[in-house]
């Protein structure tokens, strides 16, 4: 039996304005092409540039396009569910692998999200207790903000600062620091490859306790060729045994225990042509590859 299109506009405006409501969030990119001018990735080296974006649930817009009709019934609900209902599992990152350095420098989202998570489980601790007349949240803010000035406790003003909190928030109730790190960019050799994880894993090891790291190659829509995403899997799956190895020469050498890193599970084409329809294509992301 064949089904019939959905008219939404034979439905009464009251209906049509509990759709709009009822919108659930999708998958949704925030690019940032130029990532190194923000605070939040700047780089110590100069010429570092490179895109990174930042993977999120949330609402599309795509509905405001519909009609003129739809836009003006449904832009404050769809802009407010955009502003309030951001989601996130575990924070994603799709990065050039050039600035992948930039991920644990100090002030950056390693160092960032780290910072607002002990705000969140102090004060969760100290409401838990109880704190006896002043207010937790403004104690521990400003205590976190003598010992780091550099930290901004992040509000839902900007993007980068949404993403932080939400990065925070997620990981409240994980004893370790979780993210997923997609890697796309310019070929590179097994040696540049080995190179960026290593000093990731370096600069993260001196810095943070009980970070899990998973490295996985971007999706196929980040490479200008089918053949040149899978030559970046079979790279990657090199570098990571070498990886395994190193990690514990650095842990028997220096000590660090607190830094785990493992590849993702591997996505092939068929993978990704499945899940692509669940994606949301209203961001525009347009990847600079070098060419």
């Amino acid at each position: 039996m064949a089904m019939s299109n959905f008219r939404l506009m034979d439905l009464p405006k009251e209906l049509r304005l509990l759709v709009y409501e009822s919108i659930p969030p999708t998958t949704q990119l925030w690019a940032y092409p130029n990532a190194t001018q923000h605070s939040l990735f700047k780089s110590p080296f100069p010429s570092a540039h490179g895109t990174i974006i930042l993977v999120v649930q949330q609402v599309s817009n795509a509905i405001l396009a519909t009609c003129r009709q739809v836009y003006d019934e449904a832009h404050t609900t769809i802009t407010r569910k955009r502003r309030e209902e951001v989601q996130l599992d575990i924070p994603r990152v799709i990065i050039d692998l050039a600035i992948l350095h930039v991920l644990p420098q100090n002030g950056g989202l390693f160092a960032k999200t780290t910072k607002l998570r002990e705000i969140l489980l102090n004060e969760t601790s100290q409401n838990i207790l109880g704190s006896g007349g002043s207010s937790p949240s403004k104690d521990s803010r400003e205590t976190l903000a003598r010992d780091d000035p550099s930290l901004t406790v992040p509000t839902n003003s900007d993007r980068l600062s949404t993403f932080v909190g939400l990065c925070a928030k997620s990981l409240q109730s994980n004893p370790a620091f979780v993210v997923d790190i997609g890697i796309f960019g310019r070929l590179a050799t097994v040696s540049d490859l080995s190179t960026q994880l290593t000093r990731l894993c370096g600069l993260s090891g001196g810095h943070f306790q009980n970070l899990d790291i998973t490295v996985g190659v971007a999706d196929p829509r980040f490479f200008p060729s089918a053949e040149e995403h899978r030559m970046w899997e079979e790279r990657l799956l090199d570098v990571m045994k070498e990886m395994e190895k190193y990690m514990e020469d650095v842990v028997e050498f220096l000590e660090i225990t607190s830094v785990h890193i493992k590849r993702a599970e591997r996505e092939t084409e068929q993978d990704w042509e499945e899940r692509s329809g669940e994606l949301d294509g209203d961001v525009g992301i347009e990847v600079d590859f070098g060419r």
